[in-house]
C-alpha cells in the first residue's frame, strides 16, 4: 500500500479496530519499527529509530493516552527536555512560563502556565500535548482518536485548533472512527479494511 500525506492537508485514516491505523501511527512516530516498506519524508528515503528521531524528523503524535507527567506544570510538561536554561545551565522558569503563554495564545487558548496538569481538564491537556508538538519544527502531526474523552464544545475547540496547524503548513494524520468528523474535518480518507489499502 501506498499513503501520501501532504502538507496544508488532514488526511484521515478510518477503518476496523485492529485494522493497522494506530500501529501505522507508531511506526511513523518511532515506537514501532516496521518489518517491511519505506517511508518518505520530503523527497528523501528515511529511518525512524525511535520517537525522540521522530521527533528531529519533525513528526510529532498526539496519542490517545496522553504522555504527560501531572505533577509538573504546563510549562515543564511543553518544554520536557527542552527547558531554557541562563548562562549557568540553570532553568529559566520565566522564561519558559512566558514562551508556554505565547505559545498556547497562538492556538488561541488560555490556559495558566504555573498551573500542574493533573489540576486542569482533558480537554487543557490535550491543547498542551499539542503545544508540545508543535514547539519543534513540526512538519507532520498524528491525532490518534483525538475526540474520545472530548464534548462538544471541547471538539469543536480542538477542530479550531487544527484549522489554525493547517494553515500552517504542517500535515496532519487524524485517526477517527467518527464518520462525522471525518466529513467536517479531513481533506483526504484513507481506508483500512485489513486488505491492501485504498486511497481516495
Amino acid at each position: 500500500m501506498q499513503f501520501d500525506l501532504r502538507s496544508v492537508r488532514v488526511h484521515a485514516l478510518v477503518g476496523e479496530n485492529g485494522a493497522g491505523k494506530s500501529t501505522l501511527a507508531k511506526i511513523l512516530s518511532g515506537v514501532y519499527q516496521p518489518d517491511r516498506g519505506e517511508i518518505w519524508l520530503s523527497g528523501a528515503r528515511v529511518r525512524i529509530l525511535n520517537p525522540a528521531h521522530a521527533q528531529v524528523r519533525g513528526i510529532s503524535p498526539v496519542h490517545q493516552e496522553l504522555q504527560l507527567e501531572p505533577y509538573l506544570s504546563v510549562a515543564e510538561n511543553i518544554f520536557l527536555g527542552r527547558q531554557p536554561t541562563g548562562h549557568l545551565g540553570i532553568v529559566d522558569h520565566r522564561r519558559m512560563h512566558s514562551e508556554a503563554r505565547r505559545l498556547l495564545g497562538d492556538l488561541g487558548v488560555t490556559i495558566d502556565p504555573a498551573a500542574s496538569v493533573e489540576s486542569v481538564s482533558i480537554a487543557q491537556r490535550q491543547i498542551i500535548a499539542i503545544a508540545r508538538a508543535v514547539l519543534s519544527t513540526t512538519r507532520v502531526i498524528i491525532f490518534d482518536e483525538p475526540t474520545s474523552s472530548l464534548t462538544e464544545r471541547e471538539t469543536a475547540l480542538l477542530f479550531e485548533m487544527i484549522s489554525r496547524l493547517r494553515a500552517t503548513g504542517i500535515g496532519i494524520i487524524y485517526i477517527s472512527h467518527r464518520m462525522e468528523e471525518i466529513f467536517r474535518l479531513c481533506d483526504r480518507v484513507t481506508v483500512f479494511s485489513g486488505r491492501p489499502l485504498h486511497s481516495d
